[in-house]
């Protein structure tokens, strides 16, 4: 059984439990709502956009070199009807050497969609193609 923080607001940070309710498993949230593909693939930390991969249904964030909010970055989305559940694990070293993903519940009333969050101190460049 996993634990995770669950956020309701529009603007978090991940690892301090003042804005969040710990909970022991996401059941409540998994059973009482439909899985759907994509809930919403607009996120920021920091205020500065983060990558999402369609495929992997995957968020890349890449920590800023001096930042002092790096590993406990200010998390923000648009909907003020979309809540997150952030598995218990804190942005350390150890999990970006790793390669480890963070797994996230994006849920409404009705509905929640799963992704995962990859940590890394590698610049991320975006190349659309049209």
């Amino acid at each position: 059984m996993t634990a995770f923080f669950i956020f309701e607001n529009t603007e978090i940070r991940v690892n301090n439990e003042s804005y969040s309710s710990l909970i022991e498993n996401v059941d409540e949230i998994i059973s009482s709502r439909r899985k759907v593909g994509t809930l919403f693939t607009d996120l920021s930390f920091n205020d500065i956009p983060v990558f999402y991969d369609s495929k992997d249904r995957c968020f890349y964030y890449s920590l800023l070199e001096n930042s002092q909010n790096a590993c406990d970055p200010l998390i923000s989305w648009q909907s003020n009807d979309i809540g997150i559940a952030f598995e218990n694990k804190q942005i350390t070293d150890e999990l970006i050497g790793n390669n480890e993903s963070i797994r996230m519940l994006v849920y409404d009333r009705n509905r929640y969609s799963e992704y995962s969050l990859k940590c890394t101190t590698l610049p991320l460049i975006n190349i659309g193609i049209s």
